[in-house]
């Protein structure tokens, strides 16, 4: 993509900066990196990294898939030595609670975290139990009751992102709203409600 309008022979450039390096396969970073002074590389080491999961970086067998060596630009750096810099304030999202437990867990406590300013008390997490089955990449049961909760949801909010664990479970939720809820399946197609999956969720820099 590069080589159309550099030329690697005589382009220089002070700066090339990578955001979200940790979604960076390196070797798709050495042709920028040729060209620059210096590289500021920005990223997070807790968000998932590049793997097998968003697609081969090239052709191979099914027996190799597991023993291809992947590396993230951000993995690389911070091997490198990089120094680190942290972004302490989460500014994202409208609850404390959605961030207070990632802030221990992943951030030792580093990460500050805000209520929004309307005053709303909200509880923004609740866990329900299906008692599906997983059978073949897919759960039916956990399929029909996001669903229900999406139907039960669609006029109260005015952006919905229904998110699955894998393309699996995406296309069996995108194939019974086009059997059972034609007009529900329609607000999908239009974009109107955003159905994604954990393989491409960070490709889309959707906000509810």
């Amino acid at each position: 993509a590069l080589s159309s309008f550099i030329d690697f022979k005589k382009d220089r450039f002070d700066y090339v900066i990578f955001d979200e390096a940790s979604q960076i396969f390196l070797e798709k970073a050495i042709p920028y990196i040729s060209i620059a002074d210096k590289v500021i590389v920005a990223g997070d080491d807790q968000q998932m990294q590049p793997s097998n999961w968003f697609g081969n970086r090239m052709d191979v067998d099914e027996e190799d898939k597991e023993e291809e060596n992947i590396d993230s630009l951000l993995t690389y750096a911070i091997e490198q030595g990089i120094k680190k810099e942290m972004l302490e304030l989460n500014y994202r999202s409208a609850s404390a609670i959605l961030t207070t437990f990632s802030s221990k867990e992943f951030y030792e406590s580093n990460l500050k975290t805000l209520d929004s300013n309307d005053g709303i008390t909200r509880n923004p997490i609740e866990i329900i139990n299906v008692n599906g089955k997983w059978e073949n990449n897919k759960n039916e049961v956990e399929a029909k009751k996001a669903i229900e909760i999406l139907k039960n949801n669609i006029n109260k909010y005015s952006k919905i992102i229904l998110l699955t664990l894998n393309k699996q479970q995406m296309d069996l939720i995108n194939l019974i709203l086009s059997l059972e809820e034609p007009s529900i399946y329609n607000k999908i197609m239009n974009g109107e409600i955003v159905l994604k999956n954990l393989e491409n969720i960070q490709d889309r820099k959707s906000v509810v």
